[in-house]
C-alpha cells in the first residue's frame, strides 16, 4: 500500500510539474495572439443638424448605413484583417455642417474597411468613388 502512495504522488508531482511548464507558454501564446483581435477603432461624434459626409479611403472599402437609432451622433468603425488600426490612421474632421474622413493608403493586404453610421436623411460624397448605401 505505501507503494502505491508513493507512485500516487509521484505522478501528482510530474502533473505539477508539467501545468507550470505548460502555463508560461500558454500565457505567452494568448498575449501574442491578443493584438489580433483588436483590429478595429471606433469614434462617435455629434452631428449637427444638416450633415455632409465626405470620404476619402483609397484602399479600404467604405459602407455608410443610415440608421433611426443614430439621432444626432455619426459613428465610424474602423477595421482590417491586417495591421491593427490606430487612431492616427484614420483622420475626422468636423467643421460646421461638413464631416470630412480621411483614412491612412496601407496597401491591399492592410486595408482599412470603414463602417459609417449616420441619422437618416443626410448627404454623403466620397472623394474617389461612390459611396454604397445599404
Amino acid at each position: 500500500m505505501a507503494a502505491l502512495d508513493h507512485q500516487r504522488s509521484s505522478g501528482q508531482d510530474r502533473s505539477a510539474m508539467l501545468l507550470c511548464r505548460l502555463l508560461p507558454l500558454l500565457l505567452l501564446l494568448v498575449a501574442i495572439s491578443s493584438p489580433a483581435f483588436a483590429q478595429g477603432f471606433k469614434k462617435e461624434i455629434e452631428a449637427p443638424e444638416k450633415v455632409n459626409l465626405s470620404v476619402k479611403n483609397v484602399d479600404g472599402r467604405v459602407s455608410v448605413i443610415a440608421s433611426e437609432e443614430q439621432q444626432k451622433k455619426v459613428t465610424i468603425e474602423a477595421r482590417s484583417a491586417g495591421l491593427p488600426v490606430a487612431p492616427e490612421d484614420v483622420k475626422v474632421e468636423t467643421k460646421g455642417s461638413e464631416i470630412n474622413i480621411d483614412v491612412r493608403p496601407r496597401g491591399e493586404k492592410d486595408r482599412i474597411d470603414l463602417v459609417v453610421t449616420i441619422p437618416p436623411a443626410r448627404k454623403s460624397t466620397s472623394k474617389d468613388r461612390p459611396v454604397p448605401w445599404m
